[in-house]
């Protein structure tokens, strides 16, 4: 782990310190070719959600296969957690 330096950018004659700087530190967080100012990458786009998927079951009885469709996953609100007595002592 590195330690902390504090740059405070008073002018144009800081910005060579801070950048060094800011890079050594993104470099150790493996993050720097996503900040370099020199690199060209396209800009990463937000991913999309899962869709929840349908499910089907497959029974099978005697051999013979027959496959029905289930019905679709159901989600159900969250609830509150079970509330719990204290116990005596």
């Amino acid at each position: 782990m590195s330690k902390a330096t504090t740059v405070i950018l008073q002018g144009p004659q800081n910005w060579d310190l801070w950048l060094y700087i800011l890079e050594q530190e993104a470099t150790n967080a493996d993050v720097w070719v996503y900040i370099d100012p020199n690199t060209n990458l396209e800009p990463l786009s937000r991913p999309l959600l899962p869709i929840n998927p349908t499910v089907t079951a497959t029974v099978q009885e005697d051999n013979a296969a027959a496959a029905e469709p289930s019905p679709a996953i159901q989600l159900r609100e969250p609830t509150a957690p079970p509330t719990v007595a204290p116990t005596p002592e």
